[in-house]
Order: structure tokens, then C-alpha cells, then sequence
């Protein structure tokens, strides 16, 4: 009688796991896949802006948890998640934008996703600042230049450029080789 109690509990399966090392478990290899990021703004590149701002979207491939961008060979930002970045006061003319990916184990992308456009914001005839924009610190030295844009037959100019002091500080001023 107890040798039928154990064999109705063998066939019902109660209670009983199957040893795991009785499990043929095939050999699996799952293909290696390297980084790939795309650019998602399909229509940017050889594009022509009418704005000094763009937002430029991109992806990754599975396993991509993060990205660093280049805008006109000046050096990849930082790593981010981000999906996205704005870029403003562009300058006029044309901009290559190139990302990447990376993995968690930090193998990054070996072919960034590349885009290039031309921005054409300023409608003349116009006074410019080139470049439109420097980030510097405190105690560090910009040079802007101040270009007549799209301007025929100048012979003389004033400029009077207000600022805020508390924020910026003009050290001298010379005159270029415009005149």
C-alpha cells in the first residue's frame, strides 16, 4: 500500500521538481549586435533653416542607454538618456551634427549617425554677433565679431550696443578691417 501512495504521487507530479541538471538545455548563441544610433528628423539633413534653433531627435538599437553628440567638430558632449537636444544661436551657414550610442558596458557606436544643414535665419540688411553665442567663465576673455549681413554700399556705421553690467563687462573695443 505504500509503495501505490508513492507511485500515484510520482505520475501526478505533486510535490515533486525534476532535477535541473536532467534538463538538456541547448546551446543557444545569440548574435552579437554593436551599437547603431539613428537621427529620427528625417527630414534635416541638406535641409535649409529659416531659425537659429533646432531640436534634432535620435535612437538607439536595443541595448543603447545613452548618447553624446558633436555639433561642428567642437567635441562630444557628455554622456546622457536623453533622446533629444535643442541647439540655438546657431550661426549662420552649414552645421554637421553627428550622436552616437553606447551600451551599459560602454561600448559606444563605431559610425555616429551624421546630419548636415545650413542655417539661414538673418534676412537683411542686419548687424550681426559671430559667433551668436560664447559660453565662457568668469575671468575668461570672448572675441565677437559685429558683421554687416547682406549689406551693399556701407560706408559708415555707428553701432551703440546696450548690455547689462552686472553681467558683462567690456574690456576694449578695435576696429576691424571692415572700413
Amino acid at each position: 500500500m505504500l509503495f501505490a501512495g508513492l507511485f500515484l504521487s510520482c505520475e501526478e507530479g505533486v510535490g515533486l521538481d525534476p532535477n535541473p541538471e536532467d534538463k538538456e538545455i541547448p546551446d543557444v548563441e545569440i548574435p552579437y549586435v554593436e551599437p547603431e544610433t539613428t537621427i529620427t528628423v528625417t527630414d534635416l539633413d541638406g535641409s535649409t533653416l529659416a531659425t537659429s534653433t533646432v531640436t534634432i531627435g535620435f535612437e538607439g538599437n536595443d541595448l543603447v542607454i545613452e548618447y553624446s553628440y558633436n555639433l561642428d567638430n567642437s567635441g562630444y558632449s557628455d554622456w546622457s538618456s536623453s533622446t533629444s537636444v535643442t541647439l540655438d544661436y546657431l550661426d549662420e551657414g552649414l552645421h554637421t551634427f553627428s550622436v552616437k550610442g553606447r551600451y551599459a558596458s560602454f561600448e559606444e557606436d563605431a559610425t555616429p549617425a551624421t546630419v548636415s544643414f545650413t542655417v539661414d535665419a538673418v534676412h537683411g540688411p542686419a548687424l550681426i554677433f559671430y559667433p551668436r553665442r560664447h559660453i565662457i567663465s568668469s575671468g575668461s576673455t570672448a572675441t565677437f565679431q559685429i558683421k554687416a549681413y547682406e549689406v551693399e554700399n556701407l560706408m559708415l556705421a555707428t553701432i551703440n550696443i546696450a548690455y547689462d553690467n552686472t553681467l558683462i563687462e567690456i574690456l576694449s573695443i578695435s576696429p576691424g578691417d571692415m572700413f
